[in-house]
């Protein structure tokens, strides 16, 4: 069976990169990432605190990346960064459904430039966007406005990472000299 899609091919090792992509980002913002064994991640703006489970509990890495990566997105909205977290957003309102569809959006654009593709972290997004879309009334004016807002955010987590573009992708090779592709 062929692929629907065409598969890239990566020059670096894309879960190290992920990793320096993270570790680059909360570095120079100041953010603080915690652990826990709670079934929970979120970001805090009010302290600037993202928590997620270890990556240990989840069933593969594309996963935990995703998740990573949606509430590093959420992070970006911080006032010291693109000012876009609203003080009047609350769980299942519009201000938050807005940000959820950012944050997610945001998280799929960087696995996409990392080069981490997983079915199961996919459907797993196609399904929470759905909801948030449901939540807004399949509102297209805002799919829009967050598309926008989400590159805005991907473009600022990867800041200064060189590697991440598409220059730099063919050309470099991880520090361990693996390349591929997470499938």
């Amino acid at each position: 069976m062929q692929p629907k899609r065409k598969v890239s091919h990566y020059e670096h090792d894309p879960i190290e990169e992920a990793d320096k992509v993270c570790n680059d980002y909360i570095n120079r913002e100041g953010i603080t990432l915690h652990f826990a064994d709670a079934d929970r991640a979120f970001y805090s703006p009010s302290c600037d605190t993202v928590q997620v489970p270890p990556p240990t509990s989840y069933s593969n890495l594309a996963e935990y990346y995703s998740t990573l990566f949606h509430e590093l997105t959420h992070s970006t909205g911080h006032p010291n960064r693109l000012n876009r977290i609203k003080s009047t957003s609350f769980f299942g309102n519009t201000e938050y459904s807005k940000e959820e569809l950012v944050a997610e959006v945001g998280a799929n654009m960087i696995m996409s430039a990392l080069g981490i593709e997983n079915n199961a972290a996919q459907k797993n997004s196609i399904a929470y966007l759905q909801g948030w879309l449901q939540a807004l009334k399949n509102d297209m004016t805002m799919i829009v406005s967050a598309c926008s807002k989400a590159q805005k955010a991907a473009d600022y987590i990867l800041e200064h990472n060189e590697e991440c573009s598409e220059k730099s992708l063919s050309s470099q090779i991880s520090p361990s000299g693996r390349t591929g592709t997470i499938v």
